[in-house]
């Protein structure tokens, strides 16, 4: 199984398809550490899987908004992610 991610950003919502997981961040990472795009939304509807390291990632992007007062909202949550959410209570974290 090919591990991919891919997003797309537009009028300041990330929408991220495919999985997000420690085998995908790198360039992810890269990407966002380069362009520094302004984000009010990650859109996470066509994820396929997230694992801890994504779920770490979203929540350091969330974080970071913060310090600079923008508030990044995640859309699209499946019950898998609310379950991942929701075992590392992170519910007052993430809003959604």
């Amino acid at each position: 199984m090919a591990a991919e991610l891919d997003w797309q950003l537009a009028e300041k919502v990330l929408s991220l398809t495919g999985r997000l997981t420690d085998k995908t961040l790198c360039s992810l990472w890269a990407w966002v550490q380069q362009t520094q795009p302004r984000l009010n939304v990650i859109n996470v509807n066509q994820l396929t899987h997230v694992d801890s390291a994504g779920l770490a990632w979203i929540i350091y992007t969330i974080n970071q908004a913060s310090k600079q007062n923008i508030t990044i909202t995640l859309a699209g949550r499946n019950d898998k992610l609310n379950t991942l959410i929701a075992l590392y209570n992170l519910d007052k974290v993430i809003s959604s």
